[in-house]
């Protein structure tokens, strides 16, 4: 799904790049977070922090354009 976003010629490194991004940005963190739930209200507060991730998700992903099978032009670009 994340490859079909861009151009053929660069899907690979495209899709590695955003896959690389999101584990720093949103995996990055969350030993921190963890440790600081756990030692303000916690251990159940661990449950509480991957629930909110989980239904962040459930919530955006009604929202997300839908990439599969886009036009490809005949230079093998996507139309817009």
């Amino acid at each position: 799904m994340i490859a079909e976003i861009f151009p053929p010629e660069i899907w690979y490194s495209a899709s590695s790049l955003g896959d690389q991004l999101t584990s720093l940005i949103a995996g990055g963190p969350v030993p921190l977070i963890t440790t600081f739930l756990v030692f303000n209200f916690g251990s159940y507060a661990i449950a509480g922090y991957i629930v909110l991730s989980s239904l962040i998700s459930f919530f955006v992903y009604p929202f997300m354009k839908e990439y599969t099978h886009p036009p490809i032009s005949q230079d093998g670009n996507l139309k817009n």
